[in-house]
């Protein structure tokens, strides 16, 4: 996961970034919530 967050990271805007991070850090809770925690 942190490789991915990585990515968005370089290829995003800043700005972007803020918002891309926040909106894939609940996917990524969600998904591991979905999947029975981490």
């Amino acid at each position: 996961m942190e490789t991915v967050m990585l990515r968005i990271f370089i290829t995003l805007d800043d700005e972007r970034f803020f918002a891309s991070f926040e909106m894939t850090s609940r996917a990524v809770f969600c998904y591991s919530e979905a999947k029975g925690g981490i």
